[in-house]
């Protein structure tokens, strides 16, 4: 049996029957009808009820309340480590992505300048080739009027073209010597060796081409014309032909230019 009072202060008496109407609510509404049949008042009934828990009950809410911080407090921390885990792993996976490119990047600047010097060994190498060229077509040139200057001071002689390439070919052995200077002008201008050869004799264009030609047999030839130690003149029969010796000897070996012209 429960007693409940009404806002008008109407006091009910319910039995436990009657209560399991009102248990799940706290504000119910009742009907009663007062004496006499024009009067029907309707009456709101506030009721609170206070549940009353044993204490094994309450021991066990505790311990379920307790438990339930636990396994909260731990969900998170296991959620933290594994955040930082995960935390972990992408700062190393980004370490390795920014050591792998900057590996790339290194490779790729050291490719690039291995290249560039490359590049630039060739330019330079080419240049340098480029100059020897240019040197080497200029002594071509020199040598070419110095032939032809050669020749003309010899003009009375009457060698014919194979000798005037014999006469020029003795000039080239000597400048491969060792007992000889070491290039063409330096042998043409030795001292009284040439007696006919002046600076100031002509070019005369016939005897300058006998001189291109004997150039391009020294530059071009892929046989050596004959030995360097062929560096002496002997004249025999009106032509010139070369010797290994300034002195004749028995069994004396003559060289003479028979190739074509």
């Amino acid at each position: 049996m429960e007693e409940l009072m009404t806002k008008n202060n109407i006091r009910y008496d319910l039995t436990d029957k009657d209560m399991k109407f009102f248990a799940p609510k706290n504000k119910v509404t009742s009907t009663r009808t007062n004496a006499g049949p024009k009067h029907v008042a309707k009456t709101e009934i506030k009721m609170e009820r206070k549940t009353v828990r044993k204490p094994k009950e309450k021991e066990l809410l505790n311990l379920s309340k307790t438990a339930a911080l636990w396994i909260l407090i731990g969900s998170i921390i296991f959620s933290g480590f594994g955040g930082l885990l995960l935390g972990i792993g992408i700062t190393k996976d980004k370490y390795a992505d920014i050591s792998h490119w900057q590996e790339s990047l290194i490779r790729s600047e050291a490719i690039a300048d291995y290249k560039a010097q490359l590049e630039a060994e060739k330019a330079e190498a080419s240049a340098a080739r480029m100059d020897e060229m240019k040197i080497e077509e200029n002594r071509r040139k020199e040598e070419i009027i110095m032939f032809t200057k050669l020749f003309e001071g010899v003009r009375g002689w009457n060698f014919d073209m194979l000798d005037l390439i014999t006469y020029g070919v003795c000039v080239w052995n000597r400048s491969l010597s060792p007992m000889f200077p070491d290039t063409v002008d330096e042998v043409i201008h030795q001292k009284d060796q040439w007696i006919n050869y002046s600076d100031k004799n002509d070019t005369v264009a016939d005897y300058k081409k006998i001189a291109e030609k004997l150039v391009d047999l020294l530059y071009n030839s892929d046989i050596q014309l004959c030995s360097s130690k062929y560096c002496w003149i002997e004249i025999r029969d009106g032509h010139l032909y070369l010797k290994d010796s300034f002195t004749n000897y028995p069994g004396m070996i003559l060289w003479r230019y028979q190739g074509e012209v």
